[in-house]
């Protein structure tokens, strides 16, 4: 049965592209057929995987526009077990673009249960790497998603956008989907003597 995991926090810099990375390669390693899908305009998951998105000719924007379909976009990784869709933005004007079409935040949920439905597509698990904002695209990978896994750095400016992340989770649960919950909080940067 596949399950969707949204890694979210508003807050840049605590962790949630390396997490998402990490428990994709973990899941991977333990023989789960896992697709991790970067939905951060910013690209850091094709970054931190060493995939050059200036050379890819499609992938998550052409997804969401609908002129490619998922799984013809994703570029499978040097794991057997380890997918990914990158984010090709190449300019600010294809990143609106794209923030306007997550408008109708079940675009990505649709597109990826289509392919379930059709059994085109066949994963363990689906690992979202969302934005450090909380905006359409990371409410559209709340709408899509079955739970949240929260990477949190210790400290106060960390602490403060947490509140603000679990009211939107809590409003998509309310109105779009009913079975979101958030997995857990994973604390980062974790230094033992402060």
């Amino acid at each position: 049965m596949l399950k969707i995991i949204a890694i979210s926090n508003p807050k840049g810099g605590v962790g949630k592209t390396t997490t998402a990375i990490n428990l994709t390669a973990s899941l991977a390693a333990a023989e789960k057929k896992v697709l991790l899908l970067d939905l951060d305009p910013n690209g850091a998951v094709s970054l931190g995987l060493g995939i050059e998105n200036g050379l890819l000719s499609k992938g998550l924007f052409e997804v969401m526009l609908g002129t490619v379909n998922l799984m013809n976009a994703v570029h499978h990784f040097e794991f057997p077990e380890f997918d990914v869709l990158p984010c090709n933005i190449q300019n600010s004007e294809e990143e609106n673009r794209l923030i306007a079409l997550a408008k109708n935040r079940t675009n990505l949920k649709n597109k990826i249960y289509d392919l379930v439905r059709k059994k085109k597509i066949e994963y363990d698990f689906i690992i979202i790497d969302t934005p450090p904002i909380l905006n359409d695209l990371t409410l559209s990978a709340f709408c899509a998603a079955k739970s949240v896994l929260i990477p949190l750095q210790c400290g106060y400016f960390s602490l403060r956008l947490v509140d603000k992340l679990f009211q939107a989770i809590r409003r998509v649960k309310i109105s779009i989907n009913p079975d979101l919950y958030i997995e857990g909080i994973l604390l980062n940067f974790y230094e033992k003597n402060t």
